[in-house]
């Protein structure tokens, strides 16, 4: 079936560029949407043969499985089932805890790695300041 997009948010407006490049269909810009554009894609699409053509075509490689996919879905159904939770497909992120998934150690090192190099190179500014300058740029007092 040829397809009618009315991409709104997100990644929805390329997905609407990819469908009218790849002749699977239409799409409409919802701030210029009007009753007659709808009417007008839906004859077009419906009407033209080469849009029913496009989405046979590029639906071939994707129906092309060794296993349908129900049988799919039942087969790790079942291998779940047979293997207890099959513990061993599991993901080890599962498994960290809220720190190490949030990565707080690396950014609390990274953070102090930028304050360190920062105050380093405060100092170097102010010891090349100095000898260009010469001075420090603090007031000495003078206790006599």
């Amino acid at each position: 079936t040829p397809l009618l997009a009315l991409p709104i948010y997100g990644d929805q407006p390329k997905n609407g560029i990819f469908i009218k490049k790849s002749g699977l269909g239409d799409f409409l810009i919802w701030e210029e949407l009007t009753a007659d554009m709808i009417i007008d894609s839906l004859t077009e699409i419906l009407n033209e043969p080469k849009y029913k053509e496009n989405v046979l075509r590029m639906s071939v490689p994707l129906r092309d499985q060794p296993v349908p996919p129900t049988e799919l879905a039942v087969f790790w159904t079942e291998y779940v089932i047979r293997h207890k939770g099959a513990p061993q497909l599991r993901s080890p992120a599962a498994q960290l805890s809220w720190v190490e998934f949030l990565m707080l150690d690396v950014i609390f090192i990274l953070h102090l790695a930028v304050i360190v190099l920062l105050f380093i190179l405060r100092r170097i500014i102010r010891v090349i300041t100095a000898k260009i300058f010469g001075s420090s740029g603090k007031m000495k007092k003078k206790n006599e």
